[in-house]
Order: structure tokens, then sequence, then C-alpha cells
């Protein structure tokens, strides 16, 4: 029987590195973000976000500008929450897919819009990874390479650690080393019996 894991958590809190974790304990890992990069260029879905958001967010290919998207629908709450209603019921139905297809017992969907998207509804347990702001403003800045205004802009349009906490059955706080979170990550593995 396969069991599905849901991981998620704000941008910037460490959901990659507990992700990495999980893949060398025998899991196979559906990255979600990776997913909808490569769905973005769908074109019915491609269709609905301009037909949402304007031409706007197109390059001059008409592939998607992600980060042209990102400014226009983090902006405003209303507005991050049509980009879900347009492309969250598409990317849980297509990660469903791929979870499907796979060989492995235990498969973890490393989903930042799990909770959103209803993937949680389809798994056994779930799990979150958390940072303070600070933390995950530096983090993001340095990863994406982002100003410190986009970056603020992408974490105000995040859930709280409340909203998170609601809707797993675990929780991983990221707030030291790496190392600290990889340990924790491991033990949290061995509890629920993938190891």
């Amino acid at each position: 029987m396969k069991k599905l894991i849901g991981l998620t958590g704000q941008s910037g809190a460490g959901k990659g590195e507990v992700a990495k974790v999980f893949e060398k304990s025998n899991a196979f890992v559906i990255d979600c973000d990776k997913v909808a990069r490569e769905q973005s260029n769908n074109k019915a879905l491609l269709e609905k976000l301009c037909s949402a958001f304007s031409d706007n967010i197109l390059n001059a290919d008409n592939s998607l500008n992600r980060k042209a998207l990102a400014k226009i629908a983090f902006c405003e709450k209303e507005k991050t929450e049509k980009l879900n209603s347009i492309m969250l019921p598409h990317l849980k139905q297509v990660i469903l897919d791929i979870a499907d297809s796979c060989n492995n017992q235990f498969v973890v969907l490393d989903a930042p819009t799990l909770i959103e998207s209803g993937l949680n509804k389809e798994c056994c347990i779930n799990i979150c990874v958390l940072a303070d702001k600070q933390t995950r403003l530096e983090r993001i800045m340095k990863r994406d390479n982002l100003s410190l205004d986009e970056a603020t802009l992408r974490i105000n349009a995040q859930h709280s650690d409340k909203y998170y906490i609601e809707n797993c059955n675990y929780a991983l706080y990221n707030n030291d080393s790496l190392q600290n979170l990889i340990d924790k990550t491991e033990q949290l593995i061995n509890k629920i019996g993938i190891m």
C-alpha cells in the first residue's frame, strides 16, 4: 500500500532540505514546485493565467515570466487566491498521477501549497517546516536573488505558523544549523516508520 506524506511550509524555511533527507531514506519525493514550473507553459493553463493577470506575465516568446506573475499575484491576497484557484486543481491531478505511477511505498509531496490545493487530504501524514521571518527573508533573498522588497512581498503573501501547525501532524523548526534540521528529520522518519 502506497503512503503519501505531505511536506509543506513557508518559503525559506528549509523544506527542500527536509525533502533530501526523505529521499535518502528511500522515499520518492515529488517536487511540486518543479511540476508547477513544467506545467506553467501548458497552453490551456497559460490562457487562463493571461485571462486573469494580463499578457504582461509573458516573455517575448509567449512563455510564462514567473517573476512578472509573482510580482502581480503576490501583491494582494485576492490575487494570490486567484492564482491558486487556477493553478492548484490542475497541479493536484498531475501530482497524484505521478505519485500513482511510481514504485516506491512512501511518496513525499514537497508542496508549498499542499493545504491550499487539498493535497494534504490525500496524505496519511502532513509535515510542515517553519522558521522565523528574518531567517526566511535572508534565505530567499540569497537563494532566489531577490531584493528585500521582492522577498518581503513573497513572505507577506504566506500563511502564519499557526495555519501550518493547525493543518499538519508534525512541525519541524529550522532556525538553527542545517545539521540540526537533518537530525530532527531523521528522528521523525524513524518515528513514522520509513527507515
